[in-house]
C-alpha cells in the first residue's frame, strides 16, 4: 500500500533547531513515569507496550505495507490533529518480527514523548522523510532508541531479574567461561522482556546500570551474589 499525504492537510516550514539532547538520567525517568500510568511498579513483564499506546496515551497503532522499503524505516508518526499522533509500523515487521515490532512502537512513544514539539509540525510521511535527513537526526534517534530500551527494560526490573539470574548461570558453569554466562544471562532475559538479543547486549552493558560490570566483578572473585 502507498503511504499517500492527505492534500487538505497543509504543508510546514519544518524548524528542527529547537529539539532537545536529553541526558540518560532524564530519558530514564521520562520512561519510568510513562510507564507508572500503565502499572504501579515493579512492572509486569513483558511490557504491554500496544496497550501502552493505545489504551492509556491514545496513541494509535497502524500498519502500512513497505514502509522499510520505500523511506529505509520500520515505523513512523505524525500528528494526526492537536495533541493526537497515530504511530505507524511496517506491515511485514508487525507481522512477522514480534521484537522488533514491540521495539519501534517504544522507540516511536519515544520521539512524540521527547520531541513534541517537533513531531506536532509532522503531518505526513513526507515530514517523515524529512525530518530523518536532518543532520542531528542521529542524535535524536538514539534518544528515541535509548527511551525504547528503558521502556521495555525498566531499570530495577532488569536489576532483580540479573540479580536473580545470575547466581544460576555461574553456578551451572563453575565460574569457567565468562563470556558464556553473559551469553545465557542475555539470551535468557530478551525471552523474558520480549526484545532482541542485541537489544538487551546493550541494556546490559551500559549506563546506568552498567549489570555486566557487575558480572565481571562478581566472576573474577568467583561470587554467586551479583556484586554492586
Amino acid at each position: 500500500m502507498q503511504i499517500i499525504s492527505d492534500p487538505n492537510i497543509p504543508r510546514v516550514n519544518l524548524d528542527f533547531s529547537e529539539i532537545k539532547d536529553y541526558p540518560v538520567w532524564e530519558i530514564e525517568k521520562i520512561a519510568h513515569d510513562i510507564l507508572c500510568k500503565l502499572s504501579d511498579p515493579p512492572f509486569s513483564i513483558p511490557i504491554d507496550v500496544e496497550y501502552l499506546a493505545e489504551g492509556i496515551l491514545k496513541f494509535p497503532i497502524d500498519t502500512r505495507d513497505y514502509i522499510e522499503e520505500k523511506y529505509a524505516t520500520t515505523g513512523v508518526c505524525w500528528r494526526n490533529e492537536p495533541g493526537s499522533y497515530i504511530i505507524i509500523i511496517d506491515t511485514k515487521i508487525f507481522d512477522t518480527a514480534e521484537n522488533f515490532s514491540r521495539f519501534t512502537i517504544a522507540e516511536e512513544i519515544g520521539h512524540i514523548m521527547l520531541h513534541e514539539s517537533v513531531m506536532d509540525k509532522i503531518r505526513n510521511i513526507e515530514d517523515v522523510a524529512q525530518f530523518h535527513k536532518w543532520e542531528k537526526y542521529h542524535d535524536i534517534d538514539h534518544n528515541g532508541k535509548r527511551f525504547a530500551a528503558a521502556l521495555l527494560i525498566p531499570k530495577n526490573n532488569l536489576i532483580n531479574s540479573s540479580e536473580n539470574l545470575y547466581p544460576l548461570f555461574a553456578d551451572e558453569d563453575g565460574f569457567s567461561n565468562l563470556n558464556a554466562i553473559k551469553k545465557g544471562m542475555t539470551i535468557k532475559l530478551s525471552r523474558e522482556y520480549l526484545v532482541s538479543r542485541e537489544v538487551m547486549k546493550h541494556r546490559l552493558n551500559h549506563h546506568p546500570m552498567k549489570i555486566f560490570d557487575r558480572v565481571d566483578r562478581s566472576f573474577v572473585r568467583k561470587s554467586l551474589n551479583l556484586m554492586s
